[in-house]
């Protein structure tokens, strides 16, 4: 599937624990899922990128959960052969991140 790394959490102090997972792959021909194997939260941020451009969840893909497995697929519209396709899971359990904070983020992780 592809490259999937584990980081510890980091403990910030004040209670937060941040946890973060991550990986990459090129995608099969008219490939449109991926399933990533974590549960997300609505405090969660999901960065997914293709070819190194930010796709915007609910405009350019979706997600569903298996909270028995407790993994979450991802539907993207059907890629081409060899697209890059990373994506970077920031877990902050209760506290959620700022909008601004998600924004100021979103374009700076890259592999």
């Amino acid at each position: 599937m592809g490259l999937i790394i584990r980081p510890p959490q980091v403990d910030l102090g004040g209670g937060v624990n941040v946890g973060i997972d991550k990986g990459r792959f090129l995608a099969t021909e008219n490939q449109n899922t991926f399933v990533i194997q974590n549960t997300i939260s609505t405090n969660d941020l999901l960065m997914i990128h293709v070819n190194n451009l930010y796709l915007e969840k609910d405009i350019n893909y979706s997600i569903s959960e298996d909270s028995i497995s407790g993994t979450t697929t991802i539907t993207l519209p059907n890629l081409k052969l060899n697209d890059a396709i990373s994506w970077i899971l920031i877990k902050v359990g209760d506290t959620p991140i700022k909008p601004e904070v998600k924004q100021a983020i979103c374009g700076t992780f890259k592999y």
